[in-house]
């Protein structure tokens, strides 16, 4: 039986690859999980840790996985991909992030996101993106096949209905919910773009306390309606109880179906504080409008380490609201006055008329590499 590599280099890989893999599942192939170690410190403190690919994480597919296997290192792949005379690889990252030349394995890229773009040259055989706007300023090798896929792994197929979405978070489906992203880490070392870890470590304090205050007015605004707040965190930064208070809090349970693009269903409005972030592109999926709370005495550090297309990407013209954090009272009004993503945005970044589905571009993919095989 032909076997068909995933490479799994963190867990939260499988919130782009699990879609892929449970395609691949309805092909007569031997589907391999290939954990990988090497690039998650299992260092005490490391606000990554969570990420750790263990085995037991996972997914459930709607097939039995054949073979799962932890390797620690690149040479140890390429050890397992020469033994097995392996011929195909999915992977976030090109095949030269590993190291791999060129050769009878066809090597399979898809997108992750704005990360997928750091490579200034990528190499692979087949290339799944959202979009080809994406790939602008990107080198590609020569021959590449690209399939723009939209935002795939981001709909309501996977995501399910609302009724059970808030089954699984313990959630009213009768309610309405605001989606809120709070501060990406509570770790003065992860702000790089400060000057100074002391800068960084006092002026966090003072963001996580306005956070606190902005939460607190977002309640007492939401106490007469039936509304709620969903506190949507990370788990590198896992956030003090105190938090519990202002809404429920919740982290990535799941990768598939993956929990922000299930948050995204059930929510009607989302604020964003003080970072931009790549949640946007999940928002753009769902047409769901967001505020973007604004902290002017920080643009010049906070802008300075994301390119112009960062920027473009996570914080849109349309549909963004930009609230002060000097003024909260505008907060709930922001809420009403907004519309849905501009359709250039979602054509440019998350589905275009030459979207293909999953199904037939695996299709494609797996005829013209196994075919002679």
């Amino acid at each position: 039986m032909s076997e068909v590599v995933f490479l799994i280099d963190r867990n939260i890989y499988y919130k782009y690859l699990a879609p892929v893999i449970d395609e691949a599942l309805k092909y007569h192939l031997k589907i391999t999980l290939l954990h990988l170690s090497h690039g998650t410190n299992l260092k005490k403190g490391d606000d990554k840790l969570f990420y750790y690919p263990q085995l037991s994480q996972i997914p459930q597919f709607h097939k039995k996985i054949q073979h799962s296997a932890m390797l620690n290192d690149i040479d140890e792949l390429k050890e397992y991909l020469k033994r097995n005379k392996t011929k195909l690889v999915f992977s976030l990252h090109p095949r030269n992030r590993y190291g791999i030349e060129a050769s009878d394995l066809k090597w399979v890229t898809v997108q992750h996101g704005i990360d997928s773009t750091k490579y200034p040259h990528q190499e692979t055989d087949y290339y799944i993106t959202y979009t080809k706007h994406w790939l602008e300023g990107n080198s590609i090798s020569e021959g590449c096949k690209i399939f723009e896929a939209g935002l795939f792994y981001a709909n309501q197929e996977f995501v399910g209905i609302r009724e059970s979405v808030c089954g699984k978070y313990n959630l009213d489906p009768d309610k309405k919910y605001f989606l809120f992203i709070p501060l990406p880490s509570d770790s003065p070392q992860n702000y790089i773009f400060f000057p100074n870890k002391l800068y960084a470590y006092y002026h966090l304090k003072r963001l996580e306390k306005i956070e606190l205050n902005i939460l607190d007015h977002l309640k007492k605004s939401l106490k007469n309606s039936d509304t709620e707040l969903i506190i949507k965190s990370r788990f590198k930064r896992l956030l003090p109880a105190k938090y519990r208070e202002y809404g429920h809090i919740i982290y990535d349970e799941t990768f598939h179906p993956n929990t922000i693009s299930e948050l995204c269903s059930i929510s009607s409005h989302c604020f964003i504080n003080f970072m931009p972030t790549a949640t946007t592109i999940e928002l753009a999926a769902f047409n769901l409008p967001f505020t973007f709370i604004h902290y002017p005495e920080y643009d010049k550090y906070v802008f300075s380490h994301i390119k112009n297309k960062m920027k473009d990407i996570f914080l849109p013209e349309k549909p963004t609201s930009w609230v002060l954090h000097t003024n909260l009272d505008r907060l709930s009004d922001a809420t009403n006055d907004q519309q849905g993503f501009d359709q250039k945005y979602i054509t440019q970044y998350i589905k275009n008329s030459n979207y293909l589905k999953l199904n037939l571009i695996l299709e494609t993919i797996v005829k013209e590499t196994f075919s002679n095989a």
